[in-house]
């Protein structure tokens, strides 16, 4: 009698520590899924944040940042002139990585609405980039160099060098060189068909076609 007693008494105390165990599982898998969703992103309080998960704005640059955090590290999305676009942006990358458990600041939209409307806003601001970038930074006369150019985006290269004339644009703030010429006139040449490229009707040319 006593031993099964003893028995008894065991299978209690067995049942009692397996029950412990699963509510703190339970308990372990709740706290993780809260914990994924809260890392996703965050509302940032004060005068210069937003009222958009993922979204901060940055002061140096006017402009709105979105941000998200994956596998404890934070990835940039983009900049935007707007609060809303840059909401946008983390909401499809939040679907992206992960799916249903996303945490949204616009559940009423679907993955493809979000991506049609971000691939307007880019449009947009292409459009606006190149009517409103003033013309002087698409190529420069440059003034430190060895040999001065009178042409617009066209700078002399090393002195002795067999193709002393370059050509460099300028292009969403990015310098990119065009290459180097035996000519001048080559080098200028080379640059007004890349302005035209890139800047279209608004590109600064050096030599204009006639109309």
């Amino acid at each position: 009698m006593r031993s099964q007693h003893l028995l008894l008494s065991a299978q209690e105390d067995i049942a009692h520590i397996i029950f412990a165990r699963g509510m703190v599982m339970s308990d372990n898998n709740e706290f993780n899924s809260s914990i994924s969703k809260g890392a996703q992103g965050r509302k940032r309080h004060g005068k210069k944040n937003s009222e958009y998960i993922g979204v901060r704005l940055m002061p140096y640059v006017r402009q709105w940042h979105a941000v998200i955090k994956y596998a404890n590290k934070n990835y940039f999305l983009g900049s935007y002139e707007k609060e809303e676009y840059a909401a946008y942006a983390y909401d499809k990358k939040a679907i992206e990585l992960y799916g249903t458990e996303a945490r949204v600041n616009f559940p009423h939209l679907s993955y493809e609405e979000l991506a049609e409307k971000l691939a307007h806003i880019e449009e947009e601001n292409k459009a606006i980039f190149s009517q409103n970038l003033s013309k002087r930074h698409q190529g420069r006369r440059f003034s430190n160099v060895t040999k001065k150019s009178e042409y617009v985006g066209v700078s002399s290269t090393k002195p002795g060098a067999k193709k002393p004339w370059r050509a460099t644009i300028c292009y969403q703030n990015k310098q990119y060189t065009l290459g180097a010429f035996l000519t001048e006139k080559e080098a200028a040449m080379a640059y007004d068909k890349k302005a035209v490229e890139l800047y279209g009707e608004n590109a600064r040319v050096n030599f204009p076609a006639p109309r």
